[in-house]
């Protein structure tokens, strides 16, 4: 197969589907003719032709043994962790080889992230709860809020947007007295 100057051929598959291309023209033409022509030795062609498609006791073996592991982690292990998890149970098995294997089989690992926040059942040891996760501490933010936005919009007809989302506007003859919260 003719190379141009980057190096690559003007056949740019994979050397399987060479070796089909080749077994499909092989009855118009003589094998070493068009072997010559794909870039392919015709003792690699003939090995290629020779080798079974049938798997073995043992390759199948090594896929169910992949295939459960793989299972067994609800998808989520990796070919290192499928090697070693094989491994402790008997059968010699690369990284490598898992890899391949899993590629094989289809088999892609996937890790669910998980949740960041959790809901705390119990309370902090580290931080103390000293408001008491009541609502009286934020009523007293609130009511100082409008407190403070009546006084700043008293000088300058100021608006402003309190805790709670509401947008309020106090004139100077509406000035409720100072953190008033038997109203609020």
């Amino acid at each position: 197969m003719p190379l141009d100057e980057k190096g690559y051929g003007s056949l740019d598959v994979r050397l399987d589907e060479r070796f089909s291309l080749v077994d499909k023209i092989k009855g118009s033409h003589t094998v070493s003719l068009v072997c010559e022509v794909f870039g392919v030795n015709r003792s690699s062609y003939k090995y290629w032709g020779g080798r079974s498609s049938q798997l073995s006791s043992e390759q199948v073996d090594l896929h169910s043994k992949v295939r459960a592991a793989f299972e067994e982690s609800h998808g989520s292990a990796a070919a290192r962790t499928i090697a070693t998890i094989v491994t402790t149970r008997g059968t010699e098995l690369s990284r490598y080889r898992a890899s391949r294997l899993m590629k094989k089989l289809e088999l892609v690992s996937c890790q669910l992230p998980a949740h960041k926040y959790k809901k705390a059942s119990q309370e902090s040891v580290a931080v103390p709860n000293t408001l008491g996760r009541s609502s009286v501490f934020f009523k007293v933010v609130v009511a100082f809020f409008h407190q403070a936005t009546a006084v700043i919009s008293s000088f300058s007809g100021f608006n402003a947007t309190s805790p709670t989302g509401h947008q309020s506007r106090v004139l100077p003859d509406q000035r409720p007295g100072f953190l008033d919260l038997a109203n609020s």
